[in-house]
């Protein structure tokens, strides 16, 4: 996506665990798909993990024809 793509993200890290909020919109909001999870985090590559099993997850969601109609906009 691009900085116009309705993409968002927010972690936080709270007493050894990082909680990781995931959420894609259709641009006009009608549509989302949002994720959430935490993890008890000991190294960089356990957030980097959960960071792409969540944005995996959300995308499998939304669907293949849902990504290709952003790319098809420029997002």
């Amino acid at each position: 996506g691009s900085c116009r793509t309705p993409i968002g993200a927010l972690a936080a890290i709270r007493d050894g665990k990082l909680s990781l909020v995931g959420e894609v919109l259709s641009p006009d909001g009608a549509q989302h798909w949002r994720r959430e999870e935490s993890v008890a985090v000991s190294a960089v590559a356990e957030a980097a993990a959960l960071g792409r099993k969540l944005g995996a997850l959300i995308r499998s969601e939304a669907g293949e024809e849902f990504i290709q109609s952003l790319d098809k906009r420029g997002w």
